[in-house]
């Protein structure tokens, strides 16, 4: 892990706490930091722990001042949406990053801008695995380091702060936000689908879930080590 991959990391921990404490769940960011700290204590590795040095104090200085720059409702709302189109920029710059590797590559040119570990945090299934070896194997991919710290930041936030990683960092969100908004622009009144259609749509997303349960949860331990050789 390079340090920009590890001060990215203790960025998105950093964030993470702070969502948790800008829900109400305090205990949810003190929780983060000490999973933090934890994780520079065991690994020693020292990218991480300068990660951890420059990215506490951000937050502790967004914490001391925040409260004071963010009142009432309208411009918590204005922070969520200016942090929801920052990433979405920073997701597409990556997209940018990786589609100009994959072209060079395809033309046998060595590539002039590298791959972008972070297309990696888009793989659940890989994710799922990769946190499976933690657990079971204490064994830490490699391959896929990106994917288990996104599938570990949603679980986390969806656990300590329900939605907010959906409204205030996911992609999807703030597309689906503009698509509303293109329909309420046309459409004025609320459409809402009847409920033999309402209640299989709601259960696709648990479907989903139990699909990526059954394959991490049905991989055989022992085979896990070559998962990365036979994805890769």
């Amino acid at each position: 892990m390079t340090f920009i991959e590890s001060l990215t990391l203790m960025l998105a921990l950093m964030y993470l706490a702070s969502l948790s404490y800008w829900s109400g769940q305090k205990w949810g960011a003190v929780v983060t930091l000490l999973l933090s700290v934890s994780a520079v204590a065991i690994s020693l590795y020292w990218p991480l722990a300068l990660g951890l040095i420059i990215a506490l104090p951000l937050a502790l200085v967004g914490h001391k001042f925040a409260p004071d720059s963010f009142k009432g409702e309208i411009k918590i709302n204005t922070l969520r949406e200016g942090t929801q189109h920052v990433l979405a920029l920073s997701l597409l710059l990556v997209a940018v990053q990786y589609t100009i590797n994959t072209v060079l590559l395809k033309q046998g040119i060595t590539p002039w801008l590298m791959r972008p570990d972070v297309v990696d945090a888009f793989l659940p299934i890989a994710g799922g695995i990769e946190l499976k070896a933690i657990v079971s194997l204490n064994l830490w991919d490699q391959t896929h380091p990106a994917a288990a710290v996104m599938l570990a930041a949603v679980l986390l936030t969806g656990l300590l702060c329900k939605r907010a990683f959906c409204g205030w960092a996911c992609p999807l969100g703030l597309a689906g936000e503009y698509l509303y908004a293109v329909r309420k622009r046309f459409i004025k009144s609320e459409l809402t689908p009847p409920a033999w259609l309402d209640w299989p749509l709601r259960m696709l997303k648990y479907l989903l879930l139990l699909g990526l349960c059954y394959i991490v949860i049905g991989m055989p331990s022992e085979s896990i080590p070559y998962y990365p050789a036979l994805a890769g």
